[in-house]
């Protein structure tokens, strides 16, 4: 696996050095510097002497770190999708929750009308019976003021007829005189009821 890993590489320095490895000598190779065989073979071991060291120790703690790295990744992306879906869920309880109150509050204004109705009606009806109660007590106080009156008028009348009465005893009555006798009692009765 780790050979997988830098064949690529070692692929690439190959390729670099070939026309170092081809030069003859005295001429030049890559960057300008003079082609020499034994520098080549020497750089060659001790590249390969560090990417084995490093293979063996500096790659895998890198390779340790950079996974640990992408499981914080993946465990912080998905606690972030859990917490998302458990907002989604809270905010669907939400709404479904103000829903409801709305409902509530609906229901509770609805009652509040249907008992200020409740409430006018009966004041109206105990008003009504109050207004038929005093028009009732009004009428029996017309009434017994009436009935007073017609006692008094019909003992004013008995009165004035008693003493019409008298006089006519006192003497024989003439159409004259019953004409006078009418005139003299109802001018008693209206001076007696003022």
């Amino acid at each position: 696996m780790t050979a997988a890993r830098f064949a690529p590489a070692l692929l690439a320095l190959l390729a670099l050095a070939a026309p170092a490895f081809g030069a003859e000598p005295g001429q030049r190779g890559i960057f300008d510097l003079p082609a020499r065989w034994d520098l080549s073979i020497y750089t060659l071991v001790v590249f390969l002497i560090l990417l084995a060291l490093m293979a063996k120790f500096a790659w895998p703690a890198i390779t340790k770190g950079i996974q640990a790295r992408e499981d914080l990744i993946v465990q912080v992306r998905d606690e972030a999708m859990l917490a998302r879906k458990e907002a989604e869920g809270i905010r669907a309880d939400l709404a479904v929750k103000m829903g409801q109150a709305q409902n509530e509050i609906k229901a509770l204004m609805d009652e509040a009308r249907k008992d200020a109705e409740k409430l006018r009606a009966t004041e109206r009806e105990i008003g009504l019976k109050e207004a038929a109660a005093e028009r009732e007590r009004a009428v029996r106080e017309i009434e017994t003021a009436k009935g007073q009156a017609i006692a008094e008028l019909y003992q004013k009348s008995v009165q004035l007829a008693s003493l019409m009465a008298g006089k006519a005893i006192r003497r024989e009555v003439t159409p004259g005189d019953h004409s006078r006798l009418i005139e003299e009692s109802l001018a008693e009765l209206k001076a007696s009821v003022n």
